[in-house]
């Protein structure tokens, strides 16, 4: 992937990834968390709720959920983290690949990857499940 930016070249695995590329938008799959719900579970089999989450409601259920997930807040990126962001005061979910790189579903967009640098200024919340220190 190249970062215009940057001007360089990020990499990551597309093989690895590709069957969460490009998947279509749905709220009544769980919007942005499904696509981070599933990758999580396959790489880590760490397996996080469904939580119901609405066109009208500002997606917080992580938030409000994530000890009792076992998650932990940290301050430094690793590989499986979930990224919160908090964009025009709604919470946006997605998984961190490493390189500088998130998985994530936009809202009523495909899946895709994209830099971190992108929406790095949205960041609210680091969370790092127990079972990955």
């Amino acid at each position: 992937m190249y970062h215009i930016p940057s001007n360089k070249f990020k990499i990551y695995a597309k093989g690895q990834i590709s069957k969460y590329i490009g998947r279509k938008f749905n709220w009544q799959n769980g919007g942005c968390l499904s696509v981070v719900k599933d990758y999580l579970y396959d790489k880590t089999n760490i397996k996080i709720k469904d939580y119901i989450v609405g066109e009208d409601s500002n997606n917080n259920k992580i938030l409000d959920n994530y000890k009792n997930e076992g998650f932990i807040k940290v301050e430094d990126f690793q590989e499986n983290d979930i990224l919160i962001f908090n964009i025009r005061e709604r919470y946006h979910i997605a998984i961190y690949l490493g390189n500088s790189l998130i998985l994530h579903q936009p809202r009523n967009r495909d899946s895709l990857v994209n830099d971190l640098s992108n929406y790095e200024r949205y960041l609210f919340y680091i969370l790092r499940h127990k079972s990955l220190f």
